[in-house]
């Protein structure tokens, strides 16, 4: 019995295909790195009906602008967009299906606020054809319990010994002496915002300023 027979005399075959057997034609346009970290090669799924599922799990290095006004209070939103260099709309059609959390684990730093996906067309200047692409947006929360330990609550120790510095007699040695402890403490508490900030250039957080 030839293979086709027996196909076309179920509908429950499928057939395992090596993961490298087919091309993988679509990209992430923002990687900062160009190689998809997939440590589980999975292979490929043929069914009779011609349908292929290839779901492999992946790691993807982005970059994502950070907004750090308000940090450690911030909120973030961090965009992936996947799409074809090789086959236009009228090829290659993306779908996309609903957000799956239920196997996530949360993360220590960030809350995952919201998620949207949508499909869209765009047209390069280099080509014709109208090429589709999928992006995901992720809304990012950061929980504040460790900066507010951290940050918030020295801060607050620092303004009322600067506020009691005003109370103490000029004339008096343990002025002085808390003068200098205090600038001490502003310093080492700006090395110590300095090293767990973000780096970046397009904002000063409102907590460096005060």
């Amino acid at each position: 019995m030839t293979l086709y027979h027996s196909l076309s005399l179920t509908n429950d075959i499928m057939i395992n295909l090596c993961y490298d057997a087919i091309y993988s034609f679509i990209n992430y346009y923002f990687s900062v790195d160009s190689a998809f970290d997939s440590t589980c090669k999975v292979n490929l799924l043929n069914y009779h009906d011609g349908n292929i599922n290839w779901m492999p799990p992946g790691i993807f290095k982005i970059s994502c602008k950070l907004d750090i006004y308000w940090f450690p209070f911030d909120r973030q939103s961090c965009v992936f967009k996947f799409g074809s260099w090789s086959f236009s709309n009228d090829k290659l059609k993306i779908e996309v299906s609903p957000f799956d959390l239920s196997e996530y684990i949360p993360n220590g730093e960030w809350i995952i606020e919201n998620h949207t996906a949508n499909v869209r067309e765009k047209k390069f200047d280099c080509c014709v054809e109208i090429y589709e692409e999928v992006k995901f947006t992720l809304h990012l929360k950061r929980r504040t319990l460790y900066y507010s330990f951290n940050l918030t609550l020295p801060c607050l120790l620092i303004m009322i010994l600067v506020i009691l510095g005003f109370t103490v007699c000029p004339e008096t040695c343990e002025k002085v002496g808390l003068q200098i402890s205090v600038f001490l403490a502003i310093w080492i508490f700006l090395a110590f915002m300095n090293e767990i900030t973000p780096q970046t250039s397009e904002a000063v957080p409102l907590l460096g300023k005060h």
